[in-house]
């Protein structure tokens, strides 16, 4: 093994160990799925979440092929498709989906159903609760909206 992979893997176990420390959160989590996972799916994850497939409350970096999150969370998400309950930070990945953001969305298809300060970037970008066409411009922009779209609140 060259020693870079083996400085990856002593981290790794250094992280699993010491996230159990940590009273009602953990630091480290790694999914193949919600139900295969280090850490259940409603644990709250403070710090690293790698995953195929992810989906825990977490303050985090998640970096996966599909990030979840459930709850409120926060942080910075990448990956092929990221979703969540309650979202505040930043998520880049081709398809990017919450409840509720706060904060921006980088992607091909982003949507938002309810943002109070969201900004979207992508060539799809959808936030449901602005309900017309540049009619509180410049705090909305529209519900529908190719390139860029946000919300603002007054």
């Amino acid at each position: 093994m060259t020693k870079t992979i083996k400085t990856f893997i002593l981290c790794v176990i250094t992280c699993v160990i010491t996230s159990s420390a940590f009273a009602g959160t953990k630091a480290f989590q790694a999914s193949i799925a919600p139900g295969i996972a280090i850490h259940d799916r409603h644990q709250k994850i403070e710090g690293l979440t790698l995953s195929i497939w992810g989906e825990n409350p977490q303050v985090s970096l998640a970096l996966g092929i599909i990030n979840g999150t459930c709850d409120n969370s926060a942080g910075f998400s990448l990956g092929f498709i990221n979703y969540g309950d309650s979202y505040k930070g930043v998520q880049f990945g081709f398809l990017n989906a919450d409840k509720k953001l706060q904060g921006a969305q980088f992607g091909f298809l982003n949507l938002a159903k309810d943002t109070e300060t969201g900004f979207q970037f992508g060539f799809i970008n959808i936030i449901q609760k602005n309900k017309k066409w540049f009619s509180n411009f410049p705090n909305e922009i529209a519900p529908f909206m190719i390139l860029i779209n946000w919300r603002l609140e007054d």
